[in-house]
């Protein structure tokens, strides 16, 4: 894929060059441009100026060399044949590095939101599900080997947490069906295919041990509201 960049970035340069290359231009006859100016011998001297930033050029040769009409010799920029090349790189790239085509653009008119990447579970989604496990687990294994340095060093004197005991939130929730996920977790448990701790783990984003206290809550909670109808129906009857 870096042949595919260097292509992209050569053509986008050349895309910048010819952008200043396509500025108005003028060609003058050079009885505009001349100037009289003293020499330091006192000589007279018609010597032509130019400022280096303005595109003005001397009209040389040809007839009509006394006229003082002003040729324009801007050239059109080639914008379309530009943006389509650098489209045609940005596909290949695509193609090459497994995402999902259409994500990348340079005419501004192709661009997909989280929530279209998300729903249509597109390569792009799961690439980025694979990235995000790999950094929670780097993460996790740098603290674990901060705390390892520190006690080494006598600057921590605590214990050392277990990579399970560790939790990450890379609070990209800008990526995350919520409603979709808990929908997700409740039909699992439902056909027992994994617990209310689990679940309770997976979408509040909390450590095993949180989840137990949360499901245990929940559970007197339950029991709770059961001896309170059975108080109620012994007082007060059905």
């Amino acid at each position: 894929a870096k042949t595919t960049i260097d292509f992209i970035n050569t053509t986008y340069d050349e895309f910048m060059w010819e952008v200043k290359m396509g500025q108005r231009r003028v060609a003058v006859p050079e009885s505009l441009t001349a100037l009289t100016v003293r020499t330091a011998d006192g000589d007279v001297v018609p010597r032509p100026r130019f400022e280096s930033d303005q595109n003005v050029y001397i009209r040389m040769g040809g007839r009509d060399l006394d006229s003082s009409a002003i040729q324009d010799l801007t050239t059109p920029i080639r914008a379309d044949d530009y943006i389509k090349a650098i489209n045609e790189g940005l596909s290949l790239f695509e193609m090459q590095i497994g995402v999902s085509q259409g994500l990348f653009s340079f005419d501004g008119k192709s661009m997909k939101t989280a929530t279209e990447i998300v729903s249509e579970n597109s390569d792009t989604y799961q690439m980025r599900n694979s990235i995000v496990a790999l950094v929670e687990q780097s993460l996790k294994e740098l603290i674990v080997s901060v705390l390892e340095l520190a006690r080494a060093y006598e600057l921590y004197q605590g214990d050392i947490p277990k990579m399970d005991d560790i939790s990450i939130s890379l609070d990209d929730g800008v990526f995350t069906d919520r409603d979709a996920e808990l929908d997700y977790w409740i039909k699992v448990v439902n056909a027992g295919f994994g617990t209310r701790v689990m679940a309770i783990q997976k979408v509040l984003n909390v450590t095993e041990e949180k989840a137990q206290e949360i499901a245990a809550e929940i559970n007197t909670g339950i029991v709770d509201d059961i001896n309170r109808q059975r108080t109620d129906t012994h007082l007060y009857g059905e």
